[in-house]
């Protein structure tokens, strides 16, 4: 995740070198605050420093390789009961989105791929 107020230097390139290192690396994300941080000096990068990562990260893994996260989750956060169940709800959610989600819902001896509940 990229955040405002760091200085990235050549970091940058040696991510880069790391993730290009990975053989079974699919896709790499580069990311950006989309929600208020728990910090409030870590908050979205500069368009400029995000399009250098982009292009840091896709000069060695090709671009095929690269997304950039820069958009806030779909639909909006309205607390409408107990705040803390709702944000838990909210979390809950989103680990559910994730691909690995499914993974970790699949019973030890089902079939790859196969989601079985």
């Amino acid at each position: 995740m990229l955040v405002n107020g760091i200085a990235y230097g050549g970091e940058l390139e040696e991510i880069a070198e790391t993730l290009a290192s990975l053989r079974r690396l699919a896709k790499a994300y580069i990311s950006v605050p989309t929600r208020p941080p728990a910090e409030p000096w870590a908050g979205p990068p500069s368009p400029g420093t995000v399009e250098k990562a982009y292009r840091v990260f896709a000069s060695r893994l090709g671009a095929s390789r690269v997304e950039v996260l820069a958009r806030p989750e779909h639909g909006s956060f309205t607390v409408l009961g107990d705040a803390v169940e709702e944000g838990l709800l909210e979390e809950v959610e989103t680990w559910a989105r994730n691909t690995t989600a499914g993974d970790a819902l699949q019973p030890e001896d089902s079939p790859p791929g196969g989601l079985a509940l």
